[in-house]
């Protein structure tokens, strides 16, 4: 095929993209608004043309169509090329690479460089039905860069973590009326982001979803943030709790993981003592962390891990015996005497 020709080609594929995102009639967000007849027509979807336009200021980019094909066929489709025809439905990629800011890390060879920024637009659609879904997701290089990843690399890293990205998968199998695989989607229920959760628990609704153990409905109560719940279902919130205290939401997870030692022996409060003693260890690893200058976040892990009354964390809460905030002072003490005091 000529050059001319490709060229042409791609431009006929973005203005045809241009007037389906003007003309079409349905967004993911209103999948709902499908008679029962179209959703009848979405669930036989099983072929899908990829058509994927891609501009980067790097000679080699990031193989976009290779990691959404292997998304889509892990969700159970089948997915054929652009020049292919015989398809039921398809999806318009474009994705742009462009440099963005100037970043400056005198741990990497290549301090300096400019970072990347990221936009993806995916778009669904059905010759008859117009637009399934569309998901428009962007990243950047983050301004904190570590360890011996380029900026390039980390901008990537960035953007497969996207959720929208994590799960296109999943969500066009959704969009399309179809069973999702849900085992990834019900770990998000517990992801480090609070938006990422909820973006989970609303997938998994729409895929009709019910959680069928008190594990997963601790998940559920937590993607909601509805922690007295987690505190109600008791033992069986504990992991689950105790895998956020890495996250924003740390102050919450340790507040419920000492209101549900206080509420249920502590014989009882994990089953197995190691399972218990793996929660212990992360509340203690809250301690030493970086973000152990947070007064709210030290206050609630100290009152859990006295509440949990396990002597692993006695030689951590004397560290805090002499702070310098009264409270936490005082709450150390009183950990420490609730631990000891355990017959």
């Amino acid at each position: 095929m000529s050059t001319v020709n490709v060229v042409c080609k791609r431009l006929l594929s973005i203005f045809i993209l241009i007037i389906i995102i003007l003309t079409s009639r349905y967004v993911f967000a209103e999948v709902n608004n499908f008679t029962d007849a179209e959703r009848n027509l979405l669930k036989g979807i099983k072929t899908i043309r990829l058509d994927v336009n891609v501009i980067s200021y790097k000679p080699e980019p990031y193989n976009i169509g290779s990691a959404i094909r292997k998304k889509l066929q892990l969700a159970g489709f089948d997915v054929i090329s652009e020049e292919q025809n015989n398809y039921d439905a398809k999806i318009y990629v474009r994705y742009t690479e462009r440099t963005c800011g100037q970043y400056s890390l005198s741990i990497m060879a290549n301090s300096g460089e400019p970072g990347t920024c990221i936009e993806c637009f995916i778009l669904t659609t059905h010759d008859k039905l117009g637009t399934i879904f569309k998901a428009d997701i962007s990243s950047r290089t983050p301004y904190s860069v570590g360890g011996h990843v380029t900026l390039y690399g980390a901008a990537i890293r960035e953007f497969e973590n996207e959720f929208e990205f994590k799960y296109l998968g999943e969500s066009v199998a959704v969009a399309l009326s179809r069973p999702p695989i849900t085992s990834g989607l019900v770990e998000g229920l517990i992801s480090s982001d609070a938006s990422d959760r909820k973006k989970a628990l609303q997938l998994l609704e729409r895929a009709g979803w019910v959680p069928k153990t008190p594990e997963q409905k601790a998940m559920v109560a937590i993607a909601s943030a509805n922690w007295n719940d987690c505190i109600s279902i008791g033992q069986p919130a504990a992991e689950p709790l105790s895998k956020l205290l890495k996250t924003r939401d740390r102050a919450k997870a340790a507040w419920a993981l000492g209101e549900i030692g206080d509420k249920y022996e502590v014989n009882l409060l994990l089953g197995e003592i190691g399972d218990k003693r793996a929660v212990v260890n992360r509340l203690i690893e809250t301690l030493k962390h970086e973000y152990v200058d947070d007064t709210e976040v030290k206050l609630q892990v100290i009152i859990a891990l006295g509440k949990l009354k396990d002597n692993l964390a006695l030689e951590t809460l004397k560290n805090f015996l002499n702070n310098g905030n009264t409270k936490v002072a005082e709450a150390a003490k009183e950990a420490i005497e609730n631990i000891r005091s355990q017959k």
